[in-house]
Protein backbone atom coordinates (compact mmCIF):
# COMPACT_ATOMS: atom_id res chain seq x y z
CA UNK A 1 0.00 0.00 0.00
CA UNK A 2 1.24 3.91 -0.98
CA UNK A 3 -0.45 6.57 0.42
CA UNK A 4 0.67 10.13 1.92
CA UNK A 5 1.30 10.41 5.59
CA UNK A 6 2.34 13.20 7.99
CA UNK A 7 5.71 12.25 9.77
CA UNK A 8 6.91 14.91 12.05
CA UNK A 9 4.41 17.35 10.93
CA UNK A 10 5.91 16.64 6.92
CA UNK A 11 4.03 15.23 4.69
CA UNK A 12 5.60 11.56 2.87
CA UNK A 13 4.95 9.59 0.40
CA UNK A 14 5.11 5.81 2.49
CA UNK A 15 5.27 2.39 1.28
CA UNK A 16 3.76 -0.15 3.16
CA UNK A 17 4.58 -4.16 2.12
CA UNK A 18 4.62 -7.59 3.47
CA UNK A 19 6.81 -10.54 2.30
CA UNK A 20 8.19 -13.50 3.15
CA UNK A 21 11.55 -12.67 4.24
CA UNK A 22 13.29 -9.44 5.11
CA UNK A 23 13.15 -7.06 2.05
CA UNK A 24 16.46 -4.60 2.28
CA UNK A 25 15.12 -0.83 2.04
CA UNK A 26 17.93 0.20 0.24
CA UNK A 27 17.70 -2.31 -2.48
CA UNK A 28 14.13 -1.88 -2.68
CA UNK A 29 13.93 2.13 -2.98
CA UNK A 30 16.82 1.97 -5.76
CA UNK A 31 14.63 -0.81 -7.59
CA UNK A 32 11.40 1.52 -7.74
CA UNK A 33 13.65 5.38 -8.87
CA UNK A 34 14.78 2.92 -11.16
CA UNK A 35 11.77 3.41 -13.41
CA UNK A 36 9.66 5.76 -11.50
CA UNK A 37 10.19 9.42 -11.68
CA UNK A 38 11.99 10.72 -8.37
CA UNK A 39 8.80 12.22 -6.61
CA UNK A 40 6.51 8.88 -6.97
CA UNK A 41 9.42 6.82 -4.71
CA UNK A 42 8.30 6.93 -1.18
CA UNK A 43 10.54 8.48 1.45
CA UNK A 44 9.32 6.20 4.16
CA UNK A 45 9.00 2.36 4.39
CA UNK A 46 7.23 -0.48 6.66
CA UNK A 47 7.57 -3.78 6.48
CA UNK A 48 4.47 -5.90 8.02
CA UNK A 49 4.58 -9.59 9.30
CA UNK A 50 0.58 -9.47 7.07
CA UNK A 51 -1.54 -6.56 5.59
CA UNK A 52 -4.55 -5.36 8.22
CA UNK A 53 -7.75 -6.39 6.40
CA UNK A 54 -11.32 -5.28 7.14
CA UNK A 55 -14.15 -7.28 8.29
CA UNK A 56 -15.12 -7.70 4.41
CA UNK A 57 -11.44 -8.79 3.07
CA UNK A 58 -10.64 -5.21 2.18
CA UNK A 59 -7.08 -3.32 2.85
CA UNK A 60 -7.70 -1.95 6.04
CA UNK A 61 -5.65 1.69 5.28
CA UNK A 62 -7.13 3.15 8.54
CA UNK A 63 -5.26 0.78 10.73
CA UNK A 64 -1.58 1.14 9.45
CA UNK A 65 0.89 2.01 11.69
CA UNK A 66 3.40 5.48 10.54
CA UNK A 67 6.17 4.22 9.17
CA UNK A 68 9.62 5.48 9.46
CA UNK A 69 11.85 7.64 7.27
CA UNK A 70 13.77 6.04 5.41
CA UNK A 71 17.65 7.37 6.48
CA UNK A 72 20.92 6.43 4.63
CA UNK A 73 23.31 4.28 6.85
CA UNK A 74 26.00 5.71 4.77
CA UNK A 75 25.31 9.09 6.10
CA UNK A 76 28.40 10.67 7.55
CA UNK A 77 28.76 14.05 9.82
CA UNK A 78 29.36 17.74 8.17
CA UNK A 79 33.07 18.25 8.02
CA UNK A 80 32.92 21.84 7.63
CA UNK A 81 30.73 24.83 9.09
CA UNK A 82 28.89 25.45 5.78
CA UNK A 83 28.01 22.07 5.44
CA UNK A 84 27.14 21.95 8.90
CA UNK A 85 24.58 25.39 8.21
CA UNK A 86 22.73 23.37 5.69
CA UNK A 87 22.76 20.09 7.59
CA UNK A 88 20.99 22.49 10.41
CA UNK A 89 18.73 24.29 7.33
CA UNK A 90 17.44 20.40 6.34
CA UNK A 91 16.65 19.56 9.73
CA UNK A 92 14.50 22.62 11.11
CA UNK A 93 12.62 22.75 7.90
CA UNK A 94 12.02 19.06 7.80
CA UNK A 95 11.77 18.61 11.04
CA UNK A 96 14.33 15.66 11.23
CA UNK A 97 17.20 15.53 13.63
CA UNK A 98 20.96 14.69 12.50
CA UNK A 99 21.20 15.25 9.49
CA UNK A 100 24.45 13.96 7.40
CA UNK A 101 26.15 16.18 4.92
CA UNK A 102 25.16 13.65 2.23
CA UNK A 103 21.56 13.40 2.93
CA UNK A 104 19.44 14.52 0.03
CA UNK A 105 17.21 17.01 1.10
CA UNK A 106 14.27 15.92 -1.50
CA UNK A 107 14.55 12.15 0.22
CA UNK A 108 14.18 13.78 3.34
CA UNK A 109 10.43 14.89 2.48
CA UNK A 110 11.75 17.97 0.38
CA UNK A 111 9.43 19.79 -1.70
CA UNK A 112 9.97 22.26 -4.21
CA UNK A 113 7.99 24.89 -2.14
CA UNK A 114 10.37 24.38 0.76
CA UNK A 115 13.11 24.95 -1.94
CA UNK A 116 12.47 28.63 -1.22
CA UNK A 117 12.56 27.97 2.74
CA UNK A 118 15.86 26.71 1.98
CA UNK A 119 17.28 29.74 0.03
CA UNK A 120 15.88 32.22 2.47
CA UNK A 121 17.59 30.23 5.85
CA UNK A 122 20.77 30.08 3.30
CA UNK A 123 20.85 33.27 2.80
CA UNK A 124 19.83 34.54 5.97
CA UNK A 125 23.54 32.62 7.35
CA UNK A 126 25.68 34.42 4.52
CA UNK A 127 25.05 31.58 1.94
CA UNK A 128 24.28 32.56 -1.48
CA UNK A 129 22.60 30.04 -3.43
CA UNK A 130 19.73 29.83 -6.38
CA UNK A 131 16.53 27.56 -6.78
CA UNK A 132 18.96 25.52 -8.83
CA UNK A 133 21.80 24.95 -6.81
CA UNK A 134 19.75 23.32 -4.36
CA UNK A 135 17.74 21.26 -7.03
CA UNK A 136 21.52 19.83 -8.39
CA UNK A 137 22.76 19.77 -5.40
CA UNK A 138 20.63 18.08 -2.82
CA UNK A 139 22.59 17.61 -0.06
CA UNK A 140 24.84 19.70 2.50
CA UNK A 141 27.76 18.96 1.04
CA UNK A 142 27.11 19.20 -2.40
CA UNK A 143 25.71 22.37 -1.52
CA UNK A 144 28.92 23.55 0.08
CA UNK A 145 31.06 23.23 -2.16
CA UNK A 146 29.26 25.82 -4.60
CA UNK A 147 27.89 27.96 -2.14
CA UNK A 148 29.48 31.63 -1.50
CA UNK A 149 29.27 34.16 1.15
CA UNK A 150 28.25 37.56 1.57
CA UNK A 151 28.33 37.81 5.46
CA UNK A 152 24.39 37.21 6.26
CA UNK A 153 21.57 39.45 6.90
CA UNK A 154 18.57 39.51 8.96
CA UNK A 155 15.41 37.09 8.02
CA UNK A 156 13.92 40.55 6.53
CA UNK A 157 16.67 41.57 3.96
CA UNK A 158 16.67 38.19 3.80
CA UNK A 159 13.35 37.46 2.46
CA UNK A 160 13.58 40.98 0.66
CA UNK A 161 16.46 39.77 -1.42
CA UNK A 162 14.95 36.53 -2.15
CA UNK A 163 11.69 38.79 -3.37
CA UNK A 164 13.57 40.83 -5.52
CA UNK A 165 15.95 38.41 -6.84
CA UNK A 166 13.59 35.41 -7.52
CA UNK A 167 10.20 37.12 -7.57
CA UNK A 168 10.83 40.35 -9.05
CA UNK A 169 9.72 43.54 -8.13
CA UNK A 170 5.96 42.88 -10.59
CA UNK A 171 6.80 44.61 -13.07
CA UNK A 172 8.27 41.27 -15.82
CA UNK A 173 6.14 38.37 -16.01
CA UNK A 174 9.52 36.14 -16.64
CA UNK A 175 12.76 36.34 -15.06
CA UNK A 176 15.54 34.66 -17.29
CA UNK A 177 19.07 33.28 -16.45
CA UNK A 178 20.82 31.51 -18.45
CA UNK A 179 20.23 27.98 -16.24
CA UNK A 180 16.30 28.71 -15.91
CA UNK A 181 13.67 30.79 -15.86
CA UNK A 182 11.48 32.17 -13.54
CA UNK A 183 7.47 32.69 -13.96
CA UNK A 184 6.13 35.37 -11.21
CA UNK A 185 2.99 36.43 -12.70
CA UNK A 186 -0.01 34.68 -15.23
CA UNK A 187 1.37 34.42 -18.60
CA UNK A 188 0.82 32.45 -22.10
CA UNK A 189 3.08 30.49 -23.38
CA UNK A 190 2.91 30.02 -27.30
CA UNK A 191 4.49 28.05 -29.71
CA UNK A 192 8.17 28.22 -27.88
CA UNK A 193 10.72 26.26 -27.24
CA UNK A 194 12.66 26.45 -23.86
CA UNK A 195 15.89 25.21 -22.79
CA UNK A 196 16.05 25.79 -19.37
CA UNK A 197 14.71 24.73 -16.43
CA UNK A 198 11.04 26.58 -14.91
CA UNK A 199 10.73 27.66 -11.90
CA UNK A 200 6.02 28.52 -11.62
CA UNK A 201 4.77 30.84 -8.87
CA UNK A 202 2.23 28.38 -7.54
CA UNK A 203 -0.24 31.75 -7.54
CA UNK A 204 0.42 32.13 -11.42
CA UNK A 205 -1.94 30.57 -13.97
CA UNK A 206 -0.09 29.28 -16.69
CA UNK A 207 -2.02 29.35 -20.29
CA UNK A 208 -0.06 27.00 -23.28
CA UNK A 209 -1.01 27.95 -26.43
CA UNK A 210 0.37 25.84 -29.82
CA UNK A 211 3.37 23.57 -29.00
CA UNK A 212 5.31 24.47 -26.39
CA UNK A 213 8.82 22.12 -25.56
CA UNK A 214 10.43 22.84 -22.32
CA UNK A 215 14.16 20.79 -22.86
CA UNK A 216 14.25 21.04 -18.67
CA UNK A 217 12.49 20.06 -15.47
CA UNK A 218 9.88 22.34 -14.58
CA UNK A 219 9.27 23.20 -10.65
CA UNK A 220 6.48 24.94 -8.98
CA UNK A 221 7.11 27.27 -5.92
Amino acid sequence: AVKIEKINGIEHLCAWFSADHEVDIAELKYELGRTLTNYMVPTAYMQLDEMPMTPNGKLDLKSLPIPELYRSKDSSAPKTPTEEAFCDIFGKLLHVEDVGANENFFELGGTSLLVTNVVIEATKRGLAIDFASVFDNPTPSELAAVVTSDGGMSEEEAKQEYYEKFIGSGESTIANDSSYMIINESTTLKDVEINQDIYINKDCTLIIEGKVTVNGSIYVF
